[in-house]
C-alpha cells in the first residue's frame, strides 16, 4: 500500500474512445443492410411493389455487400483495438510516474480539434516537470524519422503524427490557459507503444517522439523548467471536470 501510494493518480479509461468509435463504424452499415432487406421482403409478398425476380437479384447483390461489409469491419475493429491497447499499455507505463504527477486517459478534446481520434486526447500528464499531451501509436512496422517527418514502414503516414500531436497540443494549450487565467505551455509527445520507433528518443518541430520504455524518463527529464503547483492544481481540476 506504501509503494501504490508514491505513484502517480491515474484518471480516465485508456482506449475508451478508440474502441467504441470503431465499434459505431464497424456497425454502423448494419443498419442499411436491415432497411433494404426489409424493404425487400415487403416486396416480395403477394401483390409486391416491385417484381419478384427483381427482387432476387437484389437480394443477391445485397447478400454480396454484406459479405464486403463483414470482411472490412473485421479489419477496422481490428485497427482500432489494437490503438486502445497501445493507449492501455502506455497508461500503465505512466502510472509509474511519481505521486508528484496526474495522469488522464481518454479526455474529450472538444469539436474544434483536428485530433487522429476524432474527439479525444489519449493521455494528458501534469506535474512539476510540465505539462504534457501524449498522442500514442501502436504500430507493429519500423518507424524511422526522416527529414523531420516519421515514416512508417518507409512510407509517410496518410495522418502525419507530428501535425496531430502538434494540433492536440495547440488546442488544449489554449483551453487550459482559458481556464487558469494565464499562458499554459503544454508539451507534445508521441509514444510507439510497441518499442518501434528505431532512434529511441527524438524531436521535430517541438514534438518529443520516444518508444514506451522511455516514456516515463522522457516526462520526468525536462525538469529544468519546472511548473508552478498552482499551475499544477488549476489544469488537474480542469481535467477532472472534463473527464467527470
Amino acid at each position: 500500500m506504501a509503494e501504490s501510494s508514491k505513484r502517480a493518480k491515474v484518471s480516465g479509461s485508456p482506449g475508451q474512445h478508440a474502441r467504441l468509435k470503431g465499434l459505431l463504424l464497424a456497425t454502423w452499415p448494419i443498419f442499411f443492410v436491415m432497411l433494404i432487406a426489409g424493404y425487400l421482403l415487403r416486396s416480395a409478398l403477394p401483390s409486391p411493389e416491385i417484381p419478384q425476380p427483381v427482387a432476387g437479384l437484389l437480394f443477391i447483390i445485397l447478400a454480396i455487400f454484406l459479405a464486403a461489409f463483414v470482411n472490412g469491419s473485421e479489419r477496422k475493429l481490428g485497427n482500432f483495438f489494437k490503438g486502445a491497447q497501445g493507449e492501455e499499455i502506455v497508461a500503465r507505463e505512466l502510472a509509474f510516474l511519481s505521486s508528484d504527477y496526474r495522469v488522464f486517459n481518454c479526455i474529450e478534446s472538444g469539436k474544434e480539434a483536428l485530433l487522429p481520434s476524432n474527439g479525444d486526447y489519449d493521455h494528458i500528464v501534469t506535474g512539476p516537470s510540465g505539462i504534457f499531451l501524449i498522442e500514442t501509436k501502436n504500430w507493429s512496422g519500423a518507424i524511422t524519422l526522416t527529414d523531420g517527418k516519421i515514416l512508417y514502414n518507409g512510407k509517410t503516414p496518410d495522418r502525419p503524427p507530428i501535425e496531430q500531436a502538434k494540433s492536440a497540443a495547440s488546442n488544449l494549450r489554449a483551453r487550459l490557459s482559458e481556464a487558469c487565467g494565464e499562458t499554459v505551455d503544454v508539451k507534445p509527445v508521441i509514444c510507439f507503444a510497441a518499442n518501434t520507433f528505431i532512434s529511441g528518443t527524438a524531436g521535430s518541430s517541438g514534438v518529443v517522439i520516444c518508444n514506451l520504455r522511455d516514456i516515463n524518463s522522457v516526462l520526468s527529464a525536462t525538469a529544468d523548467a519546472r511548473v508552478s503547483t498552482d499551475i499544477q492544481r488549476k489544469a488537474a481540476a480542469f481535467l477532472d471536470r472534463l473527464i467527470s
